[in-house]
């Protein structure tokens, strides 16, 4: 694999890394109660069950970047693409960047020519 696009799919594994922390720490809910203004983080609100859709960021992207084979590196950038759109009107608007490191670093691995076979030693 060229440098290329190990470089942007490390970039994408990053900013999904990112994106999950921010999602933890930010306070991403607000309200204006009768006891006040507050907001809250993602895992405040929702519980554990919300380390689920991070997690498959998370592993969606460093899949991407870490795989030995061509083809499940694809799947991944894919299904990570198909997740961030499915969370846009939640957290999708985070993971965003890292979609589109992946899904560069995706094309360019699909465009890029295939490696020479190696021969067999005689």
């Amino acid at each position: 694999m060229d440098v290329a696009h190990r470089n942007l799919l490390a970039a994408g594994a990053a900013l999904d890394l990112l994106a999950v922390l921010a999602c933890l720490v930010l306070p991403l809910y607000s309200s204006d109660g009768t006891d006040g203004t507050g907001s809250a983080t993602l895992l405040a609100v929702n519980g554990a069950g919300a380390l689920v859709p991070l997690g498959l960021f998370l592993g969606l992207g460093l899949l991407a970047w870490a795989m030995p084979w061509r083809v499940a590196r694809l799947v991944a950038v894919l299904l990570h693409g198909a997740l961030t759109v499915l969370a846009l009107l939640s957290i999708g608007l985070l993971f965003v960047p890292a979609a589109l490191a992946l899904a560069v670093g995706g094309f360019r691995e699909l465009t890029a020519p295939a490696a020479p076979p190696v021969p067999a030693p005689v």
